[in-house]
C-alpha cells in the first residue's frame, strides 16, 4: 500500500512538473445554495444566498498581505445581478429587468436607480428600457455604469443626497454586453444576429466610443447554403453569444475575442482608437472552448479535450508555443477534477470551483516551459517577455554554455541580452509599445 501511494505521488509530482499551466488556490469559501459569481473590478467572490449577500476579497499573491474581511448585508429581496464600486463602499444590486438599488454599505442605506434621481437627471423607465447589467469604472467620466437595451447611462453617486446624477447617455439599440474591467472597455452588441459590436472605453476623464465593426459568423455545420428550401421555410440563423466573446489585454493592446465554436478557432480583432482589424486566428481544436491571460500569455482551454494551449503573439501569431498538456491542480488545494462543467472561468486569469468552495488563479510552470523547448534562442526571448523569470533565464544560459551550445547561437542568446525586452526583464525603465485604444 506504501507503495502504491508513493508511485500515485510520484505520478502527481511528474505531471505538475510537466504541465505548462497550474491552477493555485487562493481562497477557500462555502457555497451552500448560493449563486457564485465573480466582480472582477472589485476583485470580489460573491455569494447570492437566499436571505444574505457575502462578498470575499480575492488574496493577492503576497502570502503577507492581510486578508479582508467579508462584506456581509441582507439581500433584502430577488437579486439578479450584483457588481461591488472599487472601494467595496458601494453595491448595485439589480432586482429585474427595471429595478436597479444602490447599497451604502457603510451606512445601511438603499436607494433606487429611480425614474427621477437628482432633479431631472433621472430616466423613465420606458426610455431606458431594460437594464442588461451595471459596473464600477470608478472614473471622473463614470463612477457607474448602466447597460440597457437602450443604450449605456453613465452616473455620479451622489452618496449624501442618495441619489444619481446623470453625466451622459449613449443612445443605441443594445442586445447584450460584455465589461472588462481591467481595460474599461465595454462591447456592445447589436443587429439582427447580434454580430455587429461597438465599444465604448471608460478613460478617466472621458468616455471613448471605438468603431463599430462585423464578427464574422461561421455557417452552421451540417446545412449547406446550397441546400434547397421548402416553400416558406427559412433558413437558420445563428446569433453571436455573449459568452463567445471577451475582452483581453496583451502586451498592451487591446482585443476582442471570439471563440468560433463551429469552426474550432479563436479570431482576435485588435481595437484602436479609430479602427478595428481582424487580425489573429488561433487554433482551439476542440468545440467547446474559454480564454484566459496570463502573463501575456493568451491560455486557451479546450473544455471537452481537458487541454491548455499556449500563444505568444510577440512570438508566433498564428501557431501554440507549445503542445497542448493538461491543466494541473494540487491534491492539497482541493480542486475538483480539471474543467469540470461547474467551473467558472473568470477574466483574466481567475478560476472558481463553486462545488469544492475554492478559487484561484492561473500560473505558469516556466522551468516546464524551458524543459520542453529545443530553441534555446526563441527560449530567451520568451523568457525575456515574462515577469519572474529571471532564475529560468540564468538556468537556461548556463545550460547553453555548459552544453557547449554553437558559438553563433550564443552570440544570439547575448544579443537578446542587451535588447529592450532585456532591459524590461531585469528591472530597468523601458518604453512599451501601446497599439491599443488605451
Amino acid at each position: 500500500t506504501r507503495l502504491a501511494v508513493n508511485s500515485v505521488n510520484e505520478l502527481l509530482t511528474r505531471s505538475h512538473n510537466m504541465s505548462h499551466v497550474t491552477l493555485r488556490s487562493r481562497l477557500q469559501f462555502e457555497e451552500g445554495d448560493s449563486m457564485v459569481r465573480f466582480d472582477e473590478g472589485a476583485g470580489l467572490l460573491v455569494l447570492i444566498r437566499h436571505r444574505e449577500l457575502v462578498a470575499l476579497a480575492m488574496p493577492p499573491d503576497d502570502d503577507q498581505a492581510p486578508q479582508r474581511p467579508p462584506i456581509r448585508c441582507e439581500s433584502a429581496g430577488r437579486v439578479e445581478r450584483i457588481s461591488f464600486s472599487l472601494d467595496h463602499q458601494l453595491a448595485a444590486v439589480q432586482r429585474s429587468a427595471v429595478d436597479l438599488d444602490i447599497f451604502d454599505l457603510a451606512s445601511g442605506s438603499t436607494f433606487p436607480l429611480a425614474a427621477r434621481s437628482s432633479g431631472s437627471s433621472g430616466l423613465a423607465a420606458r426610455d431606458r428600457g431594460r437594464i442588461l447589467g451595471s459596473h464600477w469604472p470608478g472614473s471622473e467620466a463614470s463612477e457607474l455604469a448602466v447597460v440597457t437595451t437602450a443604450g449605456v447611462e453613465l452616473y455620479r453617486v451622489l452618496r449624501e443626497r442618495r441619489s444619481l446624477k446623470l453625466l451622459r447617455r449613449v443612445s443605441q439599440p443594445v442586445s447584450w454586453s460584455v465589461y472588462s474591467h481591467e481595460t474599461r472597455l465595454m462591447l456592445l452588441a447589436a443587429g439582427q444576429q447580434d454580430n455587429l459590436l461597438s465599444g465604448l472605453q471608460l478613460q478617466p476623464r472621458s468616455a471613448v466610443r471605438l468603431p463599430r465593426f462585423e464578427v464574422l459568423l461561421s455557417p452552421l455545420q451540417g446545412l449547406p447554403l446550397a441546400q434547397p428550401l421548402a416553400q416558406g421555410q427559412q433558413r437558420p440563423r445563428r446569433s453571436l453569444q455573449a459568452r463567445h466573446v471577451s475582452v483581453h489585454r496583451v502586451y498592451d493592446a487591446l482585443y476582442c475575442a471570439h471563440i468560433d465554436e463551429e469552426a474550432r478557432k479563436v479570431v482576435l480583432y485588435a481595437l484602436y482608437r479609430d479602427a478595428v482589424l481582424r487580425q489573429h486566428e488561433l487554433p482551439t481544436h476542440s468545440a467547446r472552448a474559454a480564454l484566459s491571460v496570463c502573463d501575456n500569455l493568451l491560455v486557451v482551454h479546450a473544455l471537452d479535450q481537458q487541454v491548455a494551449t499556449l500563444f505568444d503573439l510577440r512570438i508566433n501569431r498564428s501557431c501554440p508555443i507549445s503542445a497542448p498538456l493538461p491543466l494541473t491542480t494540487l491534491p492539497a488545494d482541493g480542486f475538483s477534477p480539471a474543467y469540470s462543467p461547474h467551473w467558472l472561468i473568470a477574466p483574466p486569469d481567475k478560476v472558481v470551483d463553486p462545488l469544492a468552495g475554492r478559487a484561484g488563479r492561473l500560473r505558469l510552470n516556466l522551468r516546464a516551459i524551458a524543459a520542453s523547448s529545443i530553441d534555446k534562442v526563441c527560449l530567451l526571448e520568451f523568457l525575456l517577455l515574462r515577469s519572474r523569470s529571471n532564475l529560468v533565464l540564468l538556468e537556461v544560459l548556463a545550460d547553453a554554455l555548459s552544453e557547449l551550445e554553437p558559438l553563433p547561437t550564443l552570440s544570439r542568446m547575448f544579443a537578446l541580452l542587451q535588447q529592450p525586452a532585456a532591459q524590461a526583464a531585469l528591472g530597468a525603465p523601458v518604453a512599451r509599445d501601446g497599439a491599443a485604444a488605451a
